[in-house]
């Protein structure tokens, strides 16, 4: 049961939102010496906020998405087989409500109360992701992309923001805006790949997801074309920073341009539900190797 739980609440990518916060707080602040202003413990009520709410909308996701899935990946399907569909709801409403008034509890401890209202609204926008946006042509990408870029930039409102005058502080925030910035990207490609590698079961649904509208084979034209604009703009960007560092330079191409476009040609000839699984996976590989660039910079 508690692994089933793990996978329903996909552990790894909650795992993934964990290490982020941690590498940020520990290791690029920590290197910058820059002013922060939370402590430990409400360090621990926001990466705790975060996990609880995130954690809510996969398991709410799950549940709008259990017709699709049983299509998709009947063999992956817990909502309704080994949760049933009430004991889903009342997980959901247990970790979001916690999310909530971690996040809440977070902001009154840090005098800055009016923050509590972004908690809620991600609550609330994860929620209508799963019950209707997703079903729109990018709406749903490019929505879940920016919750996630911002629960990346989470920590810099509370922890940073509130010394920004301090030019460490100012550097460390903008570091903070690209890394936000290569998470969104990515994720809105990966999305679009997996809305490629679903789309049989939402063609069934009714649902108007980028391939179904455009047809999977423009769809997959469009992503090869976002992911070569993207993959040029970071070439672009990493020989910026040789002259700071030759190794940013050589980390980067090798462990993040040189898999991207291996992906673009990859892209370019897949066919095959299982070829799309495969992008999607080798997609979470580069921005895991992207993300742990932090400990270079």
């Amino acid at each position: 049961m508690a692994v089933h739980f793990l996978k329903l609440i996909r552990w790894q990518n909650l795992s993934m939102l964990i290490i982020i916060q941690l590498l940020f707080k520990y290791v690029l602040f920590k290197n910058y010496q820059i002013a922060t202003s939370i402590s430990n413990f409400e360090f621990a009520l926001l990466i705790l906020a975060i996990i609880f709410i995130a954690a809510g909308g996969n398991v709410i996701n799950d549940f709008f998405d259990i017709k699709t899935d049983t299509i998709n990946k009947p063999a992956k399907v817990i909502v309704g087989v080994v949760f049933s569909k009430y004991h889903t709801k009342f997980i959901y409403v247990i970790l979001t409500i916690s999310g909530i008034i971690l996040g809440v509890s977070l902001s009154y401890s840090t005098q800055l109360p009016y923050l509590s209202i972004i908690f809620i609204a991600i609550a609330g926008l994860l929620f209508l992701y799963s019950n209707s946006i997703k079903r729109i042509a990018l709406i749903g990408n490019i929505l879940i992309s920016l919750l996630i870029a911002f629960s990346i930039l989470l920590l810099g409102v509370f922890d940073v923001f509130p010394n920004s005058s301090n030019p460490n502080n100012a550097l460390v925030l903008n570091v903070m805006l690209v890394y936000a910035a290569f998470a969104f990207a990515l994720n809105f490609i990966r999305e679009i790949i997996k809305d490629i590698e679903d789309v049989d079961g939402d063609y069934t649904m009714d649902l108007k997801t980028l391939p179904i509208v455009l047809g999977r084979k423009r769809a997959q034209n469009c992503t090869l074309f976002l992911s070569s604009c993207f993959t040029f703009i970071l070439i672009f960007t990493i020989t910026f920073y040789r002259y700071f560092s030759d190794f940013i330079f050589g980390y980067g191409f090798l462990l993040v341009v040189f898999p991207l476009l291996y992906f673009c040609y990859q892209l370019y000839h897949a066919n095959t539900k299982q070829d799309f699984k495969k992008l999607s996976s080798l997609l979470k590989l580069v921005m895991i190797s992207g993300m742990l660039s932090i400990f270079i910079i």
